[in-house]
């Protein structure tokens, strides 16, 4: 059998290789992205809280400058 042939089988399991390699940094990627979100939509959520929180002394403070 000549060289290239007998290299085929390890040539084909390397793409195999660099193909799971390369879905599993998508995965991980994909992970990361939603945890961003999953961040920014808690800060929001905390943030409108405090406003929330915070309207009634406004309210007040309107009417003391009347």
């Amino acid at each position: 059998m000549p060289a290239p042939e007998q290299l085929r089988p390890l040539v084909d399991s390397a793409g195999v290789v660099q193909k799971t390699a390369t879905v599993a940094e998508q995965l991980l990627a994909l992970t990361g992205q939603n945890e961003a979100t999953s961040d920014a939509i808690e800060e929001f959520e905390t943030k409108l809280q405090l406003k929330l929180g915070d309207l009634p002394r406004q309210r007040r403070l309107g009417h003391a400058k009347a």
